[in-house]
Formats: structure tokens, sequence, C-alpha cells
């Protein structure tokens, strides 16, 4: 099915809340067939209602007129996904007014209230572990509002102290803790949630600790393991564990620019970042200027870095010739190859990531960017 490519899709967005426990037989083989009604106020014409949700390679948008406050849904999907309701009171599309965040599940989901942003959202469990997740976060998020409040009523002057700075990264950490306890709770509460495997999955960063993210997903029931996105899942922390600090990178063999095979096991010896990117990530391009100055500092101390560019599943981005009149036209001084090998081993699902491997070919470090990475090396390479 389409909808399962979602997992290893590499440029999908990072979903942060989907929730449920469902029937054995909902979660392995039926579909979600949804029917949303809504009463909006009393908005007509020209105002109109937008449906949006991610279906594995792309977004899939729908809409609906609104008359008198009114409007409707219906569609199928393999499984309860996040979806968006967004209130446009113009034809402009840009002109995007009000959101709604929500879940698409089995049955019909009533959505009411004077504004969508403000709305009640009534439908079955997926929707139901939602709001319970959200009440769980709200003094969190309270908090950090709070300190929000307080810094903008600062001066510009007072903003750019040094000790104004110490606490902003402060607060910036306690709320990110704050926040991941309540998640860590939420899924040692609700083994058998489909809320808590979706946390799992978008929560806990592009290369989680599988000494942390292992043991929460083997607390999860089989019901939800056994669906379709716990399968997915599965599969990719077990290749985690395979690609965990402390592990012998796995050994690949990919083509350069020029049809040249390079193998990882070629650069033994050395100190190897293992960087994997895209011809379309805006972030990735980015970076490259940074590695620049990396190299140059390093590779005459006995370090090298492999490029890999993952490929674009859709052809909406690019391809192997693109990606040669990149690499050519950025005249990058290391090594660069192309394709998926590489990817699949790693359980690459997002870019830019990277693997920092000492000269045995183990793992020392894991998606380490900029300063980090310069601090790191000087440190292995003094």
């Amino acid at each position: 099915m389409q909808a399962k490519n979602r997992f290893c899709n590499m440029y999908s967005k990072a979903i942060g809340l989907i929730g449920s426990c469902l029937l054995s037989s909902l979660l392995t083989t039926a579909q979600v067939n949804y029917v949303i009604k809504g009463k909006i106020g009393n908005l007509n014409m020209p105002a109109k209602m937008f449906l949006s949700y991610w279906t594995g390679s792309g977004y899939s948008n729908d809409s609906a007129d609104i008359k008198n406050g009114v409007f409707t849904f219906r569609g199928t999907f393999d499984y309860p996904e996040e979806a968006r309701l967004q209130l446009r009171r113009t034809v402009d599309q840009k002109n995007l007014v009000e959101v709604r965040s929500f879940y698409l599940e089995n049955g019909t989901i009533e959505v009411n209230g004077d504004s969508i942003r403000n709305s009640t959202v009534k439908g079955g469990q997926v929707n139901k572990d939602y709001e319970e997740l959200q009440a769980a976060l709200h003094p969190v998020r309270v908090k950090s509002w709070e300190f929000g409040v307080y810094y903008n009523s600062l001066s510009k002057e007072e903003r750019k102290t040094p000790a104004m700075d110490s606490t902003l990264k402060a607060n910036d950490l306690a709320t990110q803790n704050a926040t991941m306890q309540v998640y860590t709770n939420f899924i040692r509460q609700h083994p058998n949630s489909m809320v808590s495997l979706f946390l799992l999955r978008y929560q806990y960063g592009k290369v989680p600790d599988v000494r942390e993210v292992g043991p929460l997903f083997k607390l999860l029931t089989d019901n939800i393991k056994n669906s379709i996105p716990g399968k997915i899942y599965g599969k990719v922390i077990a290749l985690w564990e395979r690609t965990n600090i402390g592990q012998t990178a796995p050994d690949f063999t990919q083509k350069d620019s020029l049809d040249k095979a390079i193998s990882l096991s070629s650069l033994r010896g050395k100190y190897v970042l293992l960087n994997f990117w895209a011809t379309w990530c805006g972030p990735c391009i980015m970076e490259k200027r940074d590695l620049r100055k990396t190299y140059a500092n390093f590779s005459s101390r006995n370090f090298e870095i492999l490029d890999i560019s993952i490929t674009d599943t859709t052809g909406v981005f690019g391809d192997r010739q693109k990606w040669i009149k990149m690499v050519r036209n950025f005249k990058l001084p290391w090594i660069s190859v192309y394709g998926d090998e590489a990817r699949e081993l790693y359980g690459i699902e997002a870019v830019p990531n990277n693997f920092l491997l000492d000269p045995n070919g183990k793992i020392i470090a894991a998606n380490i960017h900029g300063p980090k990475l310069e601090a790191k090396l000087e440190e292995l390479l003094k």
C-alpha cells in the first residue's frame, strides 16, 4: 500500500502526534473509513475548508464548501493518520486564517466551534488519546509561553547579555526535557495505544539512542507492533541497533560520479565521516560550506568524508544526472557517491545525517554537525 512508504520516505514531514487504542483487526487489515462532519460558526462562501494529510509520497489535499458553517469530508486510508483542517476566508489559499490538527480514524469525526483553532473534536479512541496527550503537554507549553512573555518584555540590551543567553539555553533544555518526559510517561502508561508508537517514531530524534527507544518499543503490545507502522518501525529499530555507537559500521559499495565503485572498507585506517544528504535538501546543501572548512582543517590529519547522496524515490526532485552536475559545480574535494544501499543499511530516514567512524570502522558518534563535529575531530586528531 502506498501509505506504507511514509515510514521509509527520506523527506517525510516530522509528524508529532498520532494516537489510538484500536481493535487488532483494524490495526492489521481494515482500512480507516472516515467521515468528518463540521460546524464552524455561520460561515459561508467564499470561506472554504481544506483537509490535508501525508500519504507516504506527498500530501493529499481535499476541499469543501462551507454553508451556514457546515462542511463534510469523506475518505479512506490504511491506518489512523494525522490531518489538518485549514479554514481560509478568501479564495487566496495563502491567506491561512486558522488551523486545527486532529486524526483521521474509523467512523464519524465531529468538529464544532466558533473557530477552527478553538474547536472541539469528537471521534473515536485515536482522537481521545491525542487530546489526553495534549492535556499532559499543556503545563509545559504554558510555562514556555510565560517565559516567552517575560523575554519579550525585556529591552534589546537586556536580551543580548551573556546571562540572558545562558538563561535562554537553560529554558530551551528544560522545556525539551519536560516534553520528552511527558512522552516517555505516556508510552509507559499506554502500551496499547497507537499514539505511543507514533511518539517513538517521530519525537525521539533522527538518530535516536536505541538503548532508549528499543526498550520502550518492546513495551508496546503485539496489537500495536503488528500494525502496518509498527512492523515497519520494528525493522527500523533493528537497523539502528546495527548502527548504534560502538558498533562496526556495515560495509557497502556505491559508485561515484565517474562510475568508479567506492567501498567503505577501502577507507579503513582513517577517521571517516559518513555524510548522508540529498540534492533536494536545502539544509544539506547549506552544510557543505561547514564541511569544506572541516575538510580543509582535518583532511591532512587522517580524516576523510564519504558523501552519500540518497535517491529521490518519487521522481519529483531529481536523479543521478542532477547529482553529478551538482557535485561537479560544487567541486567537492571529498569522496561522493550516489544511491540507496547505504541508506537502507543504516536506516536513514531524514537528511542531513551522519556517522563518524574511527580507523577500525567503529561508529564513535552520530548526527554530529558544525562546531560539535569540529570539536570532536580536534579531540581525536590532536
